[in-house]
């Protein structure tokens, strides 16, 4: 468990070395190396997000699976600028269109569509125990945020709306190693406990923030001494530097720099019931937005439900309200009879997919709004130093080889955004999951030629 006494450390530890280096005349090497540009003393860490949603994105208003809903028109492909205006059930991002790379035919290396959530961030095929149902696989190897969190020693937070139901397999996409699972944090109030614990009161608040403005007052000194025996040409440097202390200081002092804060508790609530999916949501991505600010966390996940499609969108708020599942609600979508879907017609079947999907849409730019409106330590809206990625088990209509994820971000991770990719062509050029992780490992500063099964990776995808 962390507590906010932990996080608040590493917001001044991240800087220290803008006085370590000054304290002596010695420090001359360091002033001519030092990099005079914006951002250079305060870089924020990488950050990745994932907020994972049930199926496939379900496109073509008759039914016909076609693009209608999905891929802009007038994009030359493979690759073109998105309208301003995004189309059907993207419509919801619009006021994020310059921040979005939408990534269209990713292939899953499992031809069953129903067999793909255990690899969706091991990149490897399932894992079924021996002697076990094929309904009871697994993940055959560690997924990428718990490889990193190993690699790297960074926080991660797992996070989910009531994951029950179905395959046990369609339930986790985190997994620690072969059938290890992850199980993710389901009710906010956790989530809030293991981010912030008991928080940090008001007079051990005073004390850390004297101690942390004491010893760069003493900095500030060193420097200040050093200038006047420092040669002209290096004085330049050197005032950049001290500048760089003082706005430091400035940070610790007003928290302008800075979004970190303890939100409000989260009070209890039936976070289980489907009607309550969209406040889970919220409330997850308050917190993760919050442990990512505070440096409590650079990796979390966000899961609406079982991936395989058990969550009942009762959301009028949202604009859809059905007792029937969404894997049922896509069956009827296609006009395939089962899955629960008896009674729904396939006219029904469409009305209620489209708005389930502009439902996703809406939670999934309320998180983008969360990180556009929460500072990182270097001044920026988080949304510049995260990698967000907006991920779906299936492709369109249920499709393993035509699966569509959307990235967003900004200079920080290196996401030039605005553009629509098609990074295969679902046949013989088929670009894997496996080619996203090594681009998440890349974004993270721990580069790596392949994740998971080697066969399947070719490079990581170039969001710039």
């Amino acid at each position: 468990m962390t507590s906010r006494r932990n996080l608040n450390t590493s917001l001044l530890g991240r800087r220290m070395f803008l006085g370590g280096a000054c304290s002596a005349a010695g420090a001359l090497p360091f002033l001519r190396s030092f990099e005079l540009q914006a951002g250079g003393l305060d870089a924020a860490p990488p950050k990745v997000l994932l907020v994972g949603f049930e199926n496939g994105p379900l496109v073509g208003a008759d039914g016909s699976g076609n693009y209608d809903g999905w891929r802009p028109g007038g994009i030359e492909l493979p690759e073109g600028e998105l309208p301003e205006v995004l189309p059907d059930i993207f419509e919801g991002l619009s006021p994020y269109r310059d921040d979005l790379v939408f990534l269209e035919n990713i292939s899953f290396l499992d031809d069953n569509t129903h067999r793909q959530t255990s690899g969706m961030l091991t990149g490897r095929k399932r894992y079924v125990p021996p002697g076990q149902a094929i309904e009871q696989y697994s993940a055959s190897g560690i997924s990428v945020d718990q490889y990193l969190a190993q690699e790297l020693g960074i926080g991660v937070l797992n996070t989910a709306f009531n994951i029950s139901g179905f395959a046990l397999g369609e339930s986790y996409w985190s997994y620690t190693g072969q059938n290890q699972p992850v199980t993710p944090i389901q009710n906010p109030v956790d989530a809030y406990t293991q981010v912030f614990g008991e928080g940090l009161d008001d007079g051990l608040a005073a004390e850390v923030l004297a101690r942390r403005t004491s010893v760069l007052d003493v900095i500030a000194q060193d420097l200040q001494t050093m200038k006047a025996r420092t040669p002209k040409a290096d004085r330049e440097r050197l005032e950049a530097h001290l500048e760089s202390v003082r706005a430091l200081e400035l940070d610790l002092i007003s928290g302008a720099n800075s979004g970190c804060s303890q939100p409000d508790a989260i009070p209890g609530y039936a976070f289980l019931d489907h009607a309550n999916a969209p406040m889970v949501v919220r409330d997850h991505a308050s917190i993760i937005t919050q442990a990512f600010a505070c440096g409590a966390a650079q990796f979390a996940t966000l899961q609406l439900g079982s991936f395989g499609g058990e969550t009942r969108p009762q959301w009028p708020e949202l604009g859809v309200n059905s007792n029937y599942t969404a894997h049922a609600i896509c069956h009827a979508f296609d006009g395939i009879d089962g899955a629960g879907s008896a009674g729904l017609s396939q006219a029904q079947g469409i009305e209620l997919g489209l708005a389930k999907e502009r439902a996703y849409t809406q939670l999934f730019a309320e998180v983008l709004g969360k990180l556009h409106d929460t500072i990182d330590v270097d001044g920026r809206p988080l949304i510049d130093n995260t990698l967000v990625l907006y991920v779906r088990p299936m492709g369109r209509n249920h499709d393993s080889n035509r699966i569509l994820w959307i990235a967003a971000g900004g200079d920080g991770v290196g996401v030039r955004g605005g553009r629509f990719m098609q990074v295969g062509d679902g046949g013989g050029n088929r670009r894997y999951y496996n080619d996203m992780l090594t681009t998440i490992c890349a974004t993270m500063g721990h580069s790596v030629d392949t994740f998971g099964d080697a066969s399947f990776c070719q490079q990581p995808i170039d969001l710039s």
